[in-house]
């Protein structure tokens, strides 16, 4: 082997690696900045990873129907993260999913009727499925854009809610 074929093979190597690495960036790291951008406009806070597997339960003296929550929560900001919400108002729930193929999650505001004089509403994860850990993250993060979009709406109806964690049953499944 000549000294220029060696340095034609060792081109060959950067040159992959460097399309390698871009690849892997785009594939795993790129779409990040659209949750770390909603960080930075306040569509998402900062929370411990185990939210999602919790209950979070709103209770309000004001707000009596799902159907007022739903018309609360900027659709702008889920359709920007392909979030879906769906209305079954007669049944007395939202169902809020991820609309993007990477990313599996169906959560639900769900309401439970009037307690102590307050109607009463539980936000929860129903089901979740992870590919791999770096695309669960990224998914965590939009059920935290989610959670964030109805508390606030919640706090745009009446900002005496008051909301508590409770952990509860999660299912979970990895791909």
């Amino acid at each position: 082997m000549g000294i220029n074929t060696i340095w034609i093979l060792i081109w060959i190597i950067i040159v992959g690696a460097v399309i390698f690495g871009y690849i892997y960036y785009k594939k795993y790291y790129a779409g990040h900045t659209t949750t770390d951008k909603a960080f930075d406009r306040g569509e998402a806070i900062k929370r411990k990873d185990s939210f999602f597997k919790q209950s979070h339960i709103f209770s309000t003296s004001i707000v009596g129907s799902i159907a007022d929550i739903a018309n609360a929560i900027d659709r702008n900001i889920y359709n920007e993260h392909k979030i879906k919400v769906e209305s079954h108002q007669n049944n007395g729930y939202l169902l809020i999913y991820s609309d993007d193929t990477g990313c599996t999650f169906d959560a639900s505001l769900r309401a439970h009727g009037k307690d102590g004089g307050k109607y009463v509403y539980c936000f929860k994860v129903d089901s979740f499925t992870a590919y791999d850990r770096i695309e669960s993250l990224y998914d965590i993060d939009k059920v935290n854009v989610v959670l964030t979009q109805i508390e606030k709406a919640f706090l745009r109806l009446d900002r005496d809610t008051d909301v508590e964690r409770v952990h509860g049953e999660f299912k979970s499944s990895r791909r």
